[in-house]
């Protein structure tokens, strides 16, 4: 998104303005200070998987609703256990969760489990904005065909699909494995005041670099679910999961929650 002419997004990924108390208490101008550099005519966006998480603190879709009710909202999806496994990932990559914890650290962790209800959460969603103010869009299409992906993008935005051919041969890749996992020191660093703006002007080379030297071990191979976990969750997830691609589409089948086959380990990555 960031190399079309007509969009314009903030260096900030996310900025979990709507999802968390002590942002959101920064207020409007702060949040529209992320967007200045955006031209008259450009769309602006932004993107916080926290406005999709179970458990935030905020109702971000109501305020969402009340506070940015033109807006237009891109939802992604994936694999339900997919996704809880990713999480994981992550939550381990920012040095919450580390080894063998993993796995009974999600036990106790149901909001990982919640924000897999891809239709609950377009539920509370469509009911602040239009259902054609939502676009819903596969993980898996974009993997398959990042090309199609984007004119989707394009069209629901109403932009050219020009800009986004090149944008569409970039290779994918795990966020998480090989990179070094954080720590009390890196978190610091990546949070303190004025540390968005100082990252933005460092090499990639030199950002990677400190990381390397002041954060935990990189994590070396993905996080599965335990089997029985998963067909658990399977179990529990797969009419939400049908709803969703039956409303999209998709077969039934397109995500395979067959409990008994969730229940079989997962095949090297």
């Amino acid at each position: 998104m960031t190399g079309h002419p007509d969009v314009y997004i903030p260096h900030q990924k996310e900025i979990h303005f709507f999802a968390k108390p002590a942002i959101f208490e920064r207020g409007f101008p702060w949040y529209r200070g992320h967007f200045v550099g955006a031209g008259a005519n450009q769309f602006v966006g932004e993107a916080s998987t926290s406005y999709t998480l179970a458990g935030a603190r905020l109702d971000a879709p109501r305020l969402l609703g009340e506070h940015l009710p033109e807006s237009k909202l891109i939802y992604i999806v994936r694999h339900p256990l997919r996704r809880i496994e990713s999480a994981c990932m992550h939550l381990a990559r920012e040095g919450y969760w580390r080894g063998p914890d993993l796995a009974e650290s999600l036990r106790s962790r149901p909001n990982v489990l919640e924000t897999s209800r891809y239709g609950l959460w377009l539920d509370r969603l469509r009911a602040h904005f239009p259902a054609d103010r939502i676009l819903v869009l596969f993980f898996e299409d974009w993997i398959a065909d990042p090309a199609a992906v984007l004119r989707r993008v394009a069209r629901f935005l109403g932009i050219s699909e020009q800009p986004f051919r090149d944008a569409a041969s970039a290779p994918h890749a795990n966020a998480s494995v090989g990179r070094p996992a954080q720590n009390a020191v890196t978190r610091f660093l990546l949070n303190a005041p004025g540390s968005v703006a100082i990252r933005s002007v460092l090499p990639e080379g030199v950002r990677s670099g400190v990381l390397r030297l002041v954060g935990s071990p990189p994590l070396t191979e993905r996080f599965r679910l335990p089997p029985n976990l998963a067909a658990r969750y399977a179990a529990e997830l797969k009419p939400d999961a049908e709803r969703v691609l039956a409303e999209n589409g998709k077969p039934t089948d397109f995500w395979d929650l067959e409990p008994s086959r969730a229940a079989r380990p997962a095949p090297p990555a």
